[in-house]
């Protein structure tokens, strides 16, 4: 999807009060997060990385940077670090953005994959072994299951898979990636699922848990 964006950069005459929740001025709204000066600038629609770059070029500079650039989804987003408030509101002005919203720290246990599947509660509890499950039976590699990751894609090449990731489809044939991973989420979605470090064991398990 490519097109050309006209830009127009219109002077701030007023200032306008950044509000938590409230757009003024015609600013999009503004959220806060718990990690000072650091926020997602969310667009109104998928644009490519160059477009992105493109649209927040006229406001790059002393108190505003751009740390990464997502693509790839319904709405492209960009993780900025904002120490000036004038640029700021210059970002809320922009057409193209939908609104802006504050990074959240979030801590989890080590292996979240494993901690996630030994117990049927969906909350973590920081316990990533599976000593609460007996192990059953070790089956050989020709018994081992497949596993389809719905997602950005997978870096097949990577060291964690040894050769094991495959192409399968790709539903968004029109980008001609044949399901290469060119964001970064799915490979690390794959690993967790199957990769040589993250994954449950390091062989196909059958386990019988009583409380799950």
């Amino acid at each position: 999807m490519l097109f050309s964006i006209l830009f127009v950069v219109i002077p701030i005459g007023v200032y306008c009060q950044i509000d938590p929740s409230l757009t003024e001025c015609g600013m999009v709204p503004l959220y806060h997060g718990d990690i000072p000066d650091e926020y997602a600038v969310i667009f109104t629609e998928d644009f490519t990385h160059p477009q992105v770059e493109d649209i927040l070029a006229p406001i790059v500079g002393d108190g505003f940077e751009i740390d990464t650039i997502y693509c790839n989804f319904r709405n492209s987003w960009a993780v900025v670090t904002v120490t000036d408030v004038d640029r700021m509101e210059m970002v809320r002005l922009l057409p193209t953005v939908l609104f802006v919203q504050g990074v959240y720290r979030l801590t989890v246990s080590e292996n979240w994959g494993q901690d996630r599947i030994n117990q049927r509660e969906t909350t973590l509890d920081g316990n990533s072994t599976i000593s609460r499950c007996q192990v059953t039976k070790i089956c050989p590699a020709t018994e081992s299951p497949n596993i389809y990751i719905l997602d950005t894609g997978i870096r097949y090449s990577h060291e964690e898979f040894g050769g094991r990731a495959a192409f399968a489809y790709d539903f968004l044939a029109s980008e001609k990636q044949n399901g290469f991973d060119t964001h970064g989420h799915g490979t690390k979605v794959a690993a967790v699922a199957a990769g040589k470090t993250l994954r449950p064991r390091q062989e196909c398990l059958y386990m019988e848990c009583s409380n799950i």
